[in-house]
C-alpha cells in the first residue's frame, strides 16, 4: 500500500525547510557574490591611489559585520512572500493588497468602521449540555440575520466562534477582529422557556451600550430573534434601505434539530457529518418546507462528494433537488443562490447556471464571507482568476481568522502565477488550523511549481487527505528523479484509488509527461461523473496537456471553456 504512516519531520529538516521559504539561502548567496566583488573593487582602488593599508581593513570589516545582519534581516522580514507586485504579463492584473500580512489580519492600525459588529457564541447556562447546540445556533441565526444588512459589517462565524470559552477582554476580541462593537450573551434553556441576555459593548473602550433581558416561551423564539436583531440595528442607529431583519418561523423542536445539525457539520469530521444529515432530515421531517434545513443537507452532501465519500452520480442529483426546493422558497436567499452556483459550477460544470446563481448571492449578500468564498471557487473554476483572487480577499475581511477563506485565497492566487503570496496565504490558513484539508498539499503544488521538489514532499508530508498527500508524494519523487521510486508508487496509487482518485491519476500522469495516459483518465474521470473534472481548466499540475491538439476537445467535451 502507498498510504503509509509518515513519521514527525526532524527539527533540521523544518528549520533547512524554514531557511528556504524566507529565502536566506538566495540571501546569503547574493551577499557573498557581491561582497566578494565589493573587495575585489577595493583591492584594486587601494593598490592604485596608495589608500592607507586600514582602508582595506574597514571595507572587509564592514562586510563581515553586515553579512550576519542581512541574514537576520532576511528571517525577520520575508518580503517577497509579503510585498510582491502582482503582474500577470498583460499589465491588468492590480495588486489587491499592499502585503498579505496587512490582509491576514485584521489588526490594521486604521479605526474599525463604525457601523462593524461581531457576535460571539451565547453561552450555555441552562444544567443541560445538549443546549448547548441551541445557544450556539441562536447565535449563529443572530449572526446570518445581521450579515444581511447591507448597511453593517458583520464578522463571519467562524472567526467570531474562535473566541468561543475563551476569557479574552473585549477590547482585543475588537482588534482581532476588527469591528467596532461585538454582541455577546447567555442563553437558559429549561423544558418550554428560554431567558436570553444580550449585550452590545463598545470595543474601543469596552463600554456596554446596550443590554437586556428576555423572558419567553420556546414558541416565541422567532419573534425574540427579530426582536434581537431589530434591537441592536436601533442602538447602532442604523438606517436600513430594506425591510427589517426577518427569522424564518418554523417549529421550535425542528429549529433545535437545525442548529444541532449545523453546529455538526461545522466540526468537518465523518462521524459528525453523518449526525448532521441525520438531524437535518429530522427537522425535514417536522417542516418539510424549511429551507435552512434542506441546505444543510445539501452542504453535507457536497462535503461528501468533495471528500470522495459519495459518489457523484448519487450526490448531484441529492443535492441539486434540496437546493431547487430552498430556492423556491426564497429565490433571493444568499445561502441558497450561493450553494446553487457552488453546485452547478464545482459539480455539475453549468457555467451559465453558476454565474447567474453566484450574481444573486452577491447582490442580496455582499459582506457575507461564506457567499464571497463559494463564489470565489466558482469564478476560479470558471478561469476569471483574477476576479476569484478579490472575493477571496474580501471573504479574509469579513472572516479573518478561518483557515478556509485564505486556503482559498491561496489556491486562486496559485492560478494566477503569484506562488509567494499564494504561499503565504495558505500558510496562514495551517496556522490558524493544522489540519486544514488541502492546505498542505497545496503548499506542495506551490513549491513543485517553484521547482523545489524537496521542499514539496516536506510540505505534502503533514497533510491529512490521504488522496491528496499521496499524489504530491508520488509527483516530488519524480521531480526529484527517483523515477523508479515514483513508478512504483503510481502502481499502488492506480490500485488503491481506481474508483476514488480517478482525476488525480490523470493529473500525475499529466505532470509527468504522460499525455496518452493523462488524457485515457481525463475521460474515465468525465465517464465515472467525477465532479473534480470542473477544475481541469485552471488545474496547474495539468500544463503540460494545454498545447497538446487534444485540450480543447477534451475542455469541450468536459463543458470547459478553453
Amino acid at each position: 500500500m502507498l498510504t503509509k504512516l509518515y513519521g514527525p519531520i526532524t527539527l533540521v529538516k523544518k528549520f533547512l525547510s524554514e531557511l528556504y521559504k524566507r529565502g536566506l539561502f538566495q540571501t546569503a548567496t547574493a551577499y557573498l557574490i557581491s561582497a566578494w566583488a565589493i573587495a575585489k573593487i577595493a583591492e584594486l582602488g587601494t593598490a592604485k591611489f596608495a589608500a592607507p593599508e586600514w582602508v582595506m581593513q574597514a571595507v572587509l570589516t564592514a562586510l563581515f559585520i553586515g553579512f550576519p545582519v542581512v541574514l537576520a534581516l532576511s528571517w525577520l522580514y520575508d518580503f517577497k512572500a509579503l510585498a510582491l507586485s502582482f503582474d500577470d504579463g498583460d499589465g491588468e492584473f492590480e495588486k489587491p493588497d499592499a502585503n498579505i500580512a496587512g490582509l491576514i489580519r485584521a489588526s490594521s492600525k486604521t479605526a474599525p468602521a463604525e457601523k462593524s459588529i461581531a457576535v460571539l457564541p451565547f453561552v450555555n447556562m441552562s444544567a443541560d449540555p445538549e443546549n448547548e447546540f441551541f445557544a450556539d445556533g441562536l447565535s449563529e441565526q443572530l449572526l446570518n440575520m445581521l450579515a444581511k444588512i447591507p448597511e453593517l459589517q458583520v464578522t463571519a462565524r467562524t472567526s467570531s466562534f474562535a473566541f468561543k470559552g475563551k476569557s479574552q477582554d473585549i477590547r482585543d476580541i475588537g482588534r482581532k477582529l476588527h469591528v467596532a462593537h461585538i454582541l455577546e450573551g447567555s442563553v437558559r434553556k429549561s423544558a418550554a422557556h428560554v431567558r436570553i441576555t444580550a449585550q452590545l459593548i463598545r470595543t474601543e473602550d469596552g463600554y456596554h451600550i446596550w443590554s437586556e433581558t428576555y423572558d419567553r416561551k420556546l414558541d416565541d423564539i422567532f419573534a425574540l430573534q427579530d426582536e434581537l436583531a431589530v434591537a441592536v440595528v436601533d442602538v447602532l442607529k442604523i438606517n436600513l434601505l430594506g425591510a427589517k431583519p426577518q427569522c424564518y418561523e418554523t417549529d421550535p423542536i425542528a429549529f433545535a434539530l437545525y442548529l444541532k445539525g449545523s453546529q455538526l457539520l461545522e466540526s468537518g469530521d465523518d462521524d459528525s457529518q453523518d449526525k448532521a444529515l441525520q438531524a437535518f432530515q429530522q427537522a425535514l421531517i417536522l417542516d418539510p418546507n424549511y429551507p435552512a434545513a434542506m441546505l444543510g443537507m445539501a452542504a453535507v452532501y457536497e462535503a461528501q462528494m468533495a471528500a470522495s465519500k459519495l459518489p457523484s452520480s448519487e450526490g448531484i442529483p441529492k443535492a441539486r433537488a434540496l437546493v431547487d426546493n430552498a430556492l423556491l422558497a426564497d429565490q433571493q436567499c444568499p445561502d441558497a443562490n450561493s450553494a446553487s452556483a457552488l453546485l452547478a459550477g464545482a459539480f455539475e460544470g453549468d457555467w451559465k447556471a453558476a454565474q447567474k446563481s453566484a450574481d444573486l448571492a452577491l447582490k442580496a449578500a455582499p459582506g457575507d464571507a461564506r457567499v464571497l468564498r463559494r463564489v470565489a471557487r466558482v469564478i476560479a473554476y470558471s478561469g476569471d482568476t483574477k476576479r476569484a483572487v478579490e472575493l477571496a480577499q474580501q471573504s479574509v475581511r469579513m472572516d479573518p481568522l478561518n483557515p478556509v477563506g485564505f486556503t482559498t485565497l491561496g489556491l486562486a492566487l496559485t492560478r494566477v502565477g503569484h506562488w509567494q503570496e499564494a504561499r503565504a496565504a495558505i500558510q496562514e490558513s495551517i496556522k490558524l488550523s493544522d489540519n486544514s484539508v488541502g492546505a498542505h498539499s497545496a503548499l506542495a503544488i506551490i513549491a513543485l511549481l517553484e521547482g523545489n521538489p524537496q521542499l514539496a514532499l516536506t510540505d505534502v508530508a503533514d497533510e491529512v487527505d490521504l488522496l491528496q498527500r499521496d499524489t504530491m508524494t508520488i509527483l516530488a519523487h519524480h521531480a526529484m528523479g527517483k523515477e523508479d521510486v515514483a513508478a512504483q508508487e503510481l502502481q499502488e496509487f492506480v490500485a488503491q484509488y481506481r474508483e476514488s482518485g480517478i482525476y488525480e491519476v490523470a493529473t500525475i500522469y499529466a505532470h509527468t509527461g504522460r499525455t496518452d495516459e493523462a488524457f485515457e483518465w481525463l475521460d474515465k474521470a468525465m465517464e465515472a461523473g467525477d465532479a473534480v473534472i470542473n477544475n481541469m481548466g485552471v488545474d496547474p499540475l495539468l500544463k503540460n496537456l494545454r498545447t497538446d491538439s487534444r485540450w480543447a476537445a477534451t475542455l469541450e467535451k468536459a463543458g470547459l471553456s478553453g
